[in-house]
C-alpha cells in the first residue's frame, strides 16, 4: 500500500538505541496507521506526551515505508536516534538522493527468497526457474 498523500513533504522515524524496530509520532504514526495497517487501534500514546500517538514499525515495514514515501510519493525522509535523553539526525534522504538509505531500500535476501516463493507458487516453479535460468544466461 501507498501512504496517502496530506500535504506534508517529510517524513520522520525514530530508533531508540541498537532496536531495530523504527517509531513513528503525530502525524506521521497516524498516516502510516491508515495506509499500512488500515486501522488507528495500532496506535498508542507517547510516554510522557500522552496526547501524541505513536506506532512502531520492524525494519521490513520500515523499507517499504521509506520506499513509498521516496520513489512514489516523492518525499523526504528522515531517520532519527534516541540514545538516552539525547536525540540527533542520523539520516537524511530526498527522492533526489536516496543514497543514504540505498542498503535500507534493497530488499533483504530473506525478501527476496519470499518473492521468488510466492512466485513459483502463484506461476508454477517450471516457470520460475526459467525466467531465472534465462535471467542467468
Amino acid at each position: 500500500p501507498l501512504i496517502e498523500r496530506d500535504g506534508r513533504h517529510t517524513i520522520r522515524f525514530f530508533r531508540r538505541g541498537a532496536n531495530p524496530c523504527m517509531l513513528l509520532y503525530g502525524r506521521d504514526a497516524r498516516l502510516v496507521a491508515r495506509s499500512y495497517f488500515r486501522t488507528l487501534s495500532v496506535l498508542r500514546p507517547t510516554p510522557g506526551a500522552e496526547s501524541t500517538p505513536m506506532v512502531r514499525i520492524g525494519p521490513k515495514m520500515f523499507r517499504a515505508v521509506a520506499r513509498d514515501a521516496l520513489l512514489h510519493l516523492r518525499r523526504r525522509v528522515e531517520v532519527w536516534a534516541h540514545d538516552g535523553d539525547h536525540c540527533g539526525l542520523t539520516c537524511r534522504a530526498s527522492p533526489g538522493f536516496t543514497e543514504p538509505l540505498d542498503d535500507l531500500l534493497r530488499p533483504s535476501r530473506d525478501e527476496d527468497q519470499e518473492s521468488l516463493q510466492e512466485a513459483s507458487t502463484r506461476m508454477g516453479a517450471g516457470t520460475v526457474m526459467a525466467a531465472l535460468a534465462a535471467a542467468q544466461a
